[in-house]
């Protein structure tokens, strides 16, 4: 019998989180000092500026063909990106019970994503992967971020951690994916640590004080000093 993963195996492999954002993002991580899902975002637009988002529902239960641009604070903009993947069909056809595309595109609007590794990067096949992708569409505007797992968990101490195998918004290559909620399981759920690919939280996630960015000579820096530079 297979030893599931426990979080000491977990602490012993992945000491960080990363996410992927663009640069005009950053004045919302240091004023907001969060990571929201697109539902989070257009509620603070919104609340701002009613009418941003005139039906909220129907835009978050249709994939996104090109990022939007929110404003959620004075002289604070938020980029919403673009779902493409879904998009272009790359999801399949395969789904749960009871569920379809707009269904699990709501369901993904709703969750915050990021991928575990240790200090240098995350982990990962899948990761790769999408770093190599998400370059390709955003060119130098993207910028990966890094927070200390230990700040995370201290800025979030109850918060409920979920993990998924596969890139749950994007395609997949060799086999069948069912989309739905089961494809997010808990740590104990996972026989390797490896296959710990995304992160999920529910809604929004508060960022400690220190978030580093990776600078494009791959060196890391605070994003303050970005903002100021």
């Amino acid at each position: 019998m297979k030893q599931k993963v426990t979080w000491d195996r977990f602490d012993e492999h992945r000491s960080h989180l990363f996410h992927y954002t663009v640069v005009q993002n950053f004045s919302f991580l240091h004023s907001f000092r969060q990571l929201c899902s697109a539902i989070e975002l257009v509620a603070l637009a919104n609340h701002y500026h009613p009418d941003q988002i005139k039906d909220p529902e129907r835009f978050l239960s249709e994939p996104r063909s090109r990022p939007y641009f929110l404003r959620v604070a004075d002289n604070v903009s938020v980029v919403l990106n673009d779902q493409a993947p879904i998009c272009n069909g790359q999801l399949g056809k395969y789904f749960e019970d009871g569920w379809d595309t707009s269904r699990y595109t709501a369901f993904l609007n709703g969750m915050v994503f990021l991928y575990a590794g240790r200090e240098n990067g995350a982990e990962g096949e899948i990761y790769r992967s999408f770093q190599q992708k998400h370059r390709q569409i955003h060119g130098t505007d993207c910028r990966l971020i890094r927070i200390s797992i230990a700040e995370f968990r201290a800025c979030n101490p109850v918060i409920q951690w979920r993990f998924c195998k596969t890139n749950s918004g994007g395609g997949q290559a060799r086999g069948r994916v069912l989309r739905g909620p089961s494809l997010f399981h808990s740590l104990e759920w996972f026989d390797s640590v490896h296959d710990l690919n995304e992160v999920v939280f529910a809604e929004r996630v508060k960022l400690p004080r220190q978030v580093h960015y990776q600078r494009p000579d791959y060196s890391w820096g605070l994003i303050e000093e970005a903002l100021n530079g």
